[in-house]
Protein backbone atom coordinates (compact mmCIF):
# COMPACT_ATOMS: atom_id res chain seq x y z
CA UNK A 1 0.00 0.00 0.00
CA UNK A 2 1.34 3.43 -0.97
CA UNK A 3 1.86 6.07 1.68
CA UNK A 4 -0.37 9.10 1.14
CA UNK A 5 0.82 12.70 1.13
CA UNK A 6 -1.27 15.88 1.14
CA UNK A 7 0.94 18.47 -0.53
CA UNK A 8 0.36 22.21 -0.27
CA UNK A 9 0.57 23.57 -3.79
CA UNK A 10 1.02 27.12 -5.05
CA UNK A 11 1.75 26.17 -8.62
CA UNK A 12 5.31 27.42 -8.21
CA UNK A 13 8.57 25.60 -8.78
CA UNK A 14 9.03 24.32 -5.20
CA UNK A 15 5.66 22.61 -4.82
CA UNK A 16 5.76 21.36 -8.42
CA UNK A 17 9.14 19.69 -7.94
CA UNK A 18 8.02 18.34 -4.56
CA UNK A 19 5.02 16.68 -6.24
CA UNK A 20 7.21 15.06 -8.88
CA UNK A 21 9.80 13.87 -6.35
CA UNK A 22 7.14 12.36 -4.11
CA UNK A 23 5.55 10.58 -7.06
CA UNK A 24 8.96 9.28 -8.14
CA UNK A 25 9.42 7.88 -4.64
CA UNK A 26 6.13 5.99 -4.88
CA UNK A 27 3.87 8.17 -2.75
CA UNK A 28 0.16 8.66 -3.45
CA UNK A 29 0.11 12.48 -3.72
CA UNK A 30 -2.89 14.79 -3.47
CA UNK A 31 -2.42 18.53 -3.96
CA UNK A 32 -4.21 21.18 -1.96
CA UNK A 33 -4.30 24.95 -2.22
CA UNK A 34 -5.58 27.00 0.70
CA UNK A 35 -7.27 30.33 0.08
CA UNK A 36 -6.43 32.86 2.75
CA UNK A 37 -6.07 36.15 0.88
CA UNK A 38 -8.71 38.68 -0.06
CA UNK A 39 -6.94 39.35 -3.36
CA UNK A 40 -9.23 37.55 -5.79
CA UNK A 41 -7.05 38.00 -8.86
CA UNK A 42 -3.97 36.68 -7.05
CA UNK A 43 -5.88 33.64 -5.80
CA UNK A 44 -7.16 32.91 -9.29
CA UNK A 45 -3.61 32.81 -10.67
CA UNK A 46 -2.35 30.57 -7.85
CA UNK A 47 -5.26 28.14 -8.12
CA UNK A 48 -4.94 27.84 -11.89
CA UNK A 49 -1.18 27.31 -11.70
CA UNK A 50 -1.55 24.61 -9.04
CA UNK A 51 -4.31 22.84 -10.98
CA UNK A 52 -2.20 22.89 -14.16
CA UNK A 53 0.74 21.31 -12.35
CA UNK A 54 -1.52 18.71 -10.70
CA UNK A 55 -2.98 17.80 -14.09
CA UNK A 56 0.47 17.64 -15.67
CA UNK A 57 1.81 15.19 -13.08
CA UNK A 58 -1.45 13.25 -12.77
CA UNK A 59 -2.58 13.97 -9.21
CA UNK A 60 -5.84 15.15 -7.68
CA UNK A 61 -6.00 18.77 -6.55
CA UNK A 62 -8.40 20.48 -4.16
CA UNK A 63 -8.93 24.05 -3.05
CA UNK A 64 -10.00 24.90 0.51
CA UNK A 65 -11.32 28.35 1.43
CA UNK A 66 -9.80 29.34 4.79
CA UNK A 67 -10.25 33.12 4.44
CA UNK A 68 -12.69 33.39 7.35
CA UNK A 69 -10.51 31.31 9.67
CA UNK A 70 -7.36 33.16 8.59
CA UNK A 71 -9.00 36.53 9.32
CA UNK A 72 -10.32 35.38 12.70
CA UNK A 73 -7.24 33.53 13.94
CA UNK A 74 -4.39 35.49 12.36
CA UNK A 75 -5.33 38.91 10.99
CA UNK A 76 -7.55 39.87 13.95
CA UNK A 77 -4.48 39.81 16.24
CA UNK A 78 -2.82 42.53 14.20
Amino acid sequence: MKKKVLLGMSGGIDSSVAAMLLLDQGFDVTGITYLFSTRKQEEHVIINAAKEVANAVGIDHFTVDLRKEFDELIISYF
